[in-house]
């Protein structure tokens, strides 16, 4: 099995977010466990990437944030 570059990965992490979310809302962890069940564990993106890519994907008008905690 070939192993993909983090680096790469790391380059499509709003691609990654949109496809999270197209079923519908959830929450930062939420999304980030789709992302790392999705590419079976080989990339699981740390929260600072994760929020970049959230404030990206909303300034460009993509998605609509709800900022707070999950509880």
């Amino acid at each position: 099995m070939q192993i993909i570059s983090s680096d790469l990965l790391r380059g499509h992490i709003d691609a990654f977010v949109l496809a999270a979310l197209i079923k519908g809302e959830k929450y930062g962890a939420e999304i980030k466990n789709c992302i790392a069940k999705k590419s079976k564990n080989l990339y699981v993106p740390n929260e600072q990437s994760l929020y970049s890519a959230y404030h990206r994907l909303e300034r460009d008008g993509f998605i609509k944030g709800k900022w707070g905690d999950e509880t």
